[in-house]
């Protein structure tokens, strides 16, 4: 707390900070681990505060390391190496527990940095508003809102997966394809309209919650074997009681591995395939089977008319915590952030 002083002296004194680089040379003094942003009527900034660590040469951070003291820290990183920004081409920024650049890491404990996360929600909203060069404050609240009820897999995972499920002609599997389908393409919402709080899209979200992690057993299963449970990364970050959802999971590396089956680019691709042991028609096969089980699996417990499919909405709500007498009801799910405001500066 005491190393971090000079950087709040600094934020006070409107003599120190005159622009966006001594904003960054405040914030880059921060001991915690921060992302902080600027503005004022020309210029936006970013830069993540915060004490690394300067690793010796031939650290692995995906590896267990001696703690013979070869591998403590040499030092922490220098302001320059901190990831920052002043004015990015594209006009805007987001921060949603995402990467912060380039080839920067995490902690050593997170190991859920890949293609995908769900900044992503915003990034893509935003790019759709600001075709004109501008984003209204109207805009803006609209591409948070829809962004709050989206989820993450239908929206960045499910894709590459009904491609690799393809056209089936089971006519059962031909429904479900249909359903989900159709909810990607409608923003993979988790979301109601209505008053009584069921989702717009419940088969499809009930059918999602439940493929999940069956359709990771199919991928990864065959060539990771029992090993499959000892990966240190939880599958899902569910929607809950908390509201904040999707922040680490398995996304990515789903994803990712069904590109490269699929046979698109892939930066940094993987050593090995693993659905499918990189076999497309192993793959599908693999695929189609886990969501046929789902389906059996749903139709077992709440009939065959999809309709009738539970998506678990109230598992899904927020729960608040009273701090006084006054008790407050659960609302509906969105994906909360730390804070959500919205400020414009000008006349």
């Amino acid at each position: 707390e005491v190393d971090s002083a000079s950087t709040y002296v600094a934020m006070s004194d409107p003599d120190r900070i005159n622009g966006p680089k001594d904003f960054q040379q405040a914030f880059g003094k921060f001991a915690f681990s921060f992302n902080w942003f600027y503005l004022d009527a020309k210029h936006i900034s970013f830069i993540m505060g915060g004490y690394y660590p300067h690793r010796p040469r031939g650290f692995s951070d995906s590896l267990p390391m001696w703690g013979t003291g070869k591998w403590n820290w040499r030092g922490k990183l220098s302001f320059k190496e901190h990831p920052k920004d002043i004015d990015p081409a594209k006009g805007w920024m987001t921060s949603w527990n995402n990467k912060q650049a380039p080839g920067w890491g995490a902690a050593d404990d997170v190991h859920a940095y890949g293609p995908i996360y769900r900044s992503q929600l915003l990034d893509d909203r935003i790019k759709k508003y600001s075709k004109d060069g501008e984003v209204s404050l109207v805009e803006l609240v609209n591409a948070m809102g829809d962004a709050a009820t989206a989820d993450l897999r239908g929206d960045r995972v499910l894709p590459y997966m009904l491609d690799v499920i393809g056209n089936p002609k089971n006519e059962k599997l031909q429904t479900a394809v249909q359903l989900l389908s159709e909810w990607e393409k409608s923003g993979s919402h988790r979301r109601s309209r209505d008053d009584d709080a069921v989702y717009d899209d419940a088969p499809a979200v009930a059918l999602m919650d439940r493929w999940w992690d069956a359709a990771l057993d199919a991928a990864f299963k065959p060539r990771l074997g029992a090993a499959l449970t000892d990966v240190p990364q939880k599958r899902d970050d569910h929607p809950g009681v908390l509201g904040s959802a999707f922040h680490d999971g398995w996304y990515g590396y789903l994803q990712k591995d069904l590109r490269q089956v699929l046979g698109l680019q892939v930066k940094s691709p993987n050593r090995v395939s693993y659905c499918g042991k990189g076999s497309l028609a192993a793959c599908r096969k693999a695929l189609r089977k886990s969501l046929t089980d789902t389906v059996a699996s749903l139709e077992e417990e709440f009939g065959e008319d999809p309709a009738t499919w539970d998506a678990d909405e109230p598992g899904d709500m927020i729960h608040f915590r009273a701090l006084g007498l006054q008790e407050l009801p659960d609302t509906r799910w969105q994906n909360r952030p730390t804070f959500q405001q919205v400020l414009e500066f000008g006349g």
